[in-house]
């Protein structure tokens, strides 16, 4: 009993140095007289200093990461602007190109197809003349007289519309406004015109612009639109050039224009852009539509 009690105390007493930060040898019995010594720095801090190595490491992998995966990103972004940059100027060669080849096909169709079209209805008319004693073939040369005129008309719309020329003799306001009146004939709808306050002289770039988006919007609102009326507003004040389109069609939703735009709508918004001007399109269904361009002048200029 005397022995039993003897080996417990024995034992609390390990324990408790064990506790207190102090340690036996690696020789000695809880049951012998205990041979202490302090614990060592490992003893005392191993597992502190363990957690503390691995939050390290792991806070270091996760930095490597973060850097690595901004970097890729960075990258990622710089070959994305690039590209479309390249784009950018792609489109803009394209349409360049497009501008020149409409201009010599134009120059082709007028001083060649129209003069030719044109000498073939003065023969016409000359040889109806000669028929006075022979009316049945007189009335047919009066109708091939005249649709070799209305087909000389017609191939000089086409010119016009390929590379307005009055454009560059004219100017912006008086191309818009021949512009407007033909197509209100063509198409016998009301098109009111209106400019005020422009500049004396435009740079060619920004009046190509204007006048192509001008086209075609007039020529959208023909085919899809079905409206009675439209407006076309030219003006400018000290700082941009402002060119409004309106008509009284049955508009659409400009999110799925925007979404999926047509060959049209994209030229519109590519031009715009190269003469660092900004496009806007409003438009509700049964209300009409509304196209803005506001092209900055001194950036124009510049």
């Amino acid at each position: 009993m005397f022995r039993l009690k003897t080996t417990i105390l024995a034992v609390a007493a390990w324990t408790l140095l064990a506790s207190a930060a102090l340690c036996l040898s690696p020789d000695a019995d809880p049951m012998n007289s205990a041979v202490l010594r302090e614990l060592n720095v490992w003893e005392r801090y191993g597992t502190l200093i363990f957690t503390g190595v691995m939050v390290l490491v792991l806070q270091t992998v996760l930095i490597v990461g973060l850097v690595i995966s901004g970097y890729a990103r960075v990258c990622a972004n710089r070959a994305l602007q690039a590209s479309r940059e390249e784009a950018r100027q792609l489109s803009g060669r394209l349409l360049s190109a497009q501008e020149d080849e409409r201009r010599r096909v134009a120059r082709e169709m007028h001083d060649d197809l129209s003069q030719r079209l044109a000498t073939s209805a003065v023969e016409a008319g000359m040889l109806e003349q000669r028929m006075a004693d022979r009316p049945a073939e007189q009335k047919a040369l009066g109708l091939l007289r005249q649709q070799l005129v209305d087909l000389s008309d017609d191939i000089h719309h086409l010119s016009r519309q390929l590379h307005p020329a009055i454009l560059e003799d004219l100017g912006l306001a008086e191309a818009l406004r021949t512009e407007c009146e033909s197509f209100a004939r063509r198409e016998r709808m009301a098109v009111d015109f209106r400019c005020r306050d422009l500049p004396d002289a435009l740079p060619k770039d920004l009046g190509l612009c204007c006048y192509r988006i001008a086209q075609e919007s007039l020529r959208n609102i023909v085919k899809h639109s079905q409206a009675a009326w439209a407006e076309v507003l030219l003006q400018a004040d000290d700082e941009f050039l402002y060119l409004d389109i309106r008509d009284s069609g049955s508009g659409f939703e400009p999110e799925k224009a925007h979404a999926r735009p047509g060959i049209g709508l994209a030229s519109m918004q590519e031009r715009a852009r190269l003469v660092g001007g900004q496009l806007t399109i409003q438009s509700q269904v049964g209300a009409g539509t509304t196209i803005a361009l506001r092209i900055p002048l001194v950036a124009a200029q510049e």
